[in-house]
C-alpha cells in the first residue's frame, strides 16, 4: 500500500516540518505546495524522503477555485510520478493521529473516502452555486480593493442567476482517494470544461467540486467519511486541538459525523504554538511501542 501525501501550506511552518517528519517514509511519497503569497520558502528538515516541491505555485484564497486549482495540480503531479494506491490531501496544519501502518491496512479494505451529500444543505446552500462569485482577498475586509469587489459582486447578483448543468453534491475538501478514482477524475477534467467552467464562479467551490464529479461519475464507489478529524463544536471553528482532543483520540477510534462514522488517522487544525500538543500525540499515540 503507497500513498501520495498532497499538502497545501500557507503558514504554521515550524509545525508543517513535525508533520513532514512522521509522513517521511521510504515507500510513499509527499508532494508539498506552499502558497505563492509566501516569499520566502522556510527551510525544511534534512532527510525527508521522497518529498517534492510544486514549482508552479498558486496563490489560494479562502473559498474560491484556486483551492481546486492547487490540489488538481498536485493530483496530476502525484499521479504522473508516484505508483500510488492512495492520494490523502491534507493541510499544513494537520497532523497524524494513528501510526501510518494502522492507516495502510484500513486503506486496504478499500473505499473513497470523502465527506459528501447530494445536494446543498444548510451549510452549503443554494446561493453557493446558482450566483456569482469574483475571486479575491475576502478575509481582508478592510481593503478597498476587497471592498469594491464585495459591492461589485452584490450588484451583479441581484440580476443574475446562474443555472446549475449537473446534479450538485457537497461536503469537506480533505479526501482519501484511490488511484482508480484520482485517474477518473483527471481524465474526466481533462476530457471536459464543464465542471472547471461552472464552478471556477462559485463560492466554498472545493467543498463541491470533487464530490460533484464523483458524484456523477456513474461509477460504483464506495463512498466513506474522510479520514480527517475536525472539531467544529466549539467558538471558533474549526477549533484548534489541544490536550482534550488528545485525551478523545486515546479513547476513541472513531466519532459520529452527519456523513458516518469516521475512522479518523488525522486531525487538524494545528499551530505552531501546538508543540506540547504534538508532542504527546507523537509519543503516545504514533510510536508508543517504539
Amino acid at each position: 500500500m503507497k500513498i501520495a501525501y498532497l499538502i497545501l501550506a500557507h503558514s504554521n511552518f515550524n509545525h508543517l516540518n513535525l508533520l513532514l517528519e512522521e509522513l517521511s517514509n521510504p515507500e510513499d511519497h509527499i508532494f508539498l505546495h506552499i502558497d505563492k503569497k509566501i516569499k520566502a520558502i522556510p527551510a525544511f528538515p534534512s532527510g525527508i524522503q521522497n518529498l517534492h516541491f510544486i514549482e508552479n505555485r498558486i496563490r489560494s484564497r479562502w473559498v474560491s477555485y484556486s483551492t481546486v486549482a492547487t490540489i488538481n495540480m498536485l493530483l496530476k503531479e502525484a499521479f504522473t510520478k508516484t505508483d500510488a494506491d492512495y492520494f490523502i490531501t491534507l493541510s499544513g496544519g494537520d497532523f497524524p493521529v494513528k501510526p501510518l501502518s494502522k492507516l495502510k491496512n484500513f486503506l486496504k479494505e478499500g473505499g473513497e473516502f470523502i465527506n459528501m451529500v447530494k445536494g446543498t444543505t444548510e451549510s452549503r446552500p443554494d446561493a453557493w452555486f446558482n450566483k456569482f462569485y469574483f475571486e479575491f482577498d475576502r478575509r481582508a475586509r478592510t481593503s478597498p480593493s476587497t471592498q469594491i469587489y464585495y459591492r461589485l459582486e452584490k450588484w451583479v447578483n441581484r440580476y443574475y442567476k446562474k443555472s446549475i448543468p449537473f446534479e450538485l453534491y457537497t461536503g469537506l475538501d480533505w479526501f482519501a482517494l484511490s488511484r482508480g478514482t484520482v485517474n477518473y477524475i483527471l481524465n474526466t477534467i481533462g476530457s471536459t470544461d464543464k465542471y472547471d467552467k461552472f464552478f471556477k464562479n462559485t463560492y466554498g467551490t472545493s467543498e463541491a467540486y470533487y464530490q460533484t464529479i464523483i458524484g456523477n461519475s456513474g461509477l460504483n464507489l464506495k463512498i466513506k467519511p474522510s479520514i480527517t478529524y475536525t472539531d467544529w463544536s466549539k467558538e471558533e471553528k474549526p477549533a484548534y486541538m489541544t490536550q482534550e482532543h488528545v485525551d478523545f483520540f486515546k479513547n476513541n477510534d472513531t466519532h459520529e459525523t452527519p456523513y458516518g462514522v469516521r475512522n479518523f488517522f488525522f486531525a487538524r487544525k494545528f499551530h505552531d504554538g501546538a508543540l506540547e500538543v504534538t508532542r504527546r500525540i507523537s509519543n503516545e499515540l504514533l510510536h508508543n511501542n517504539e
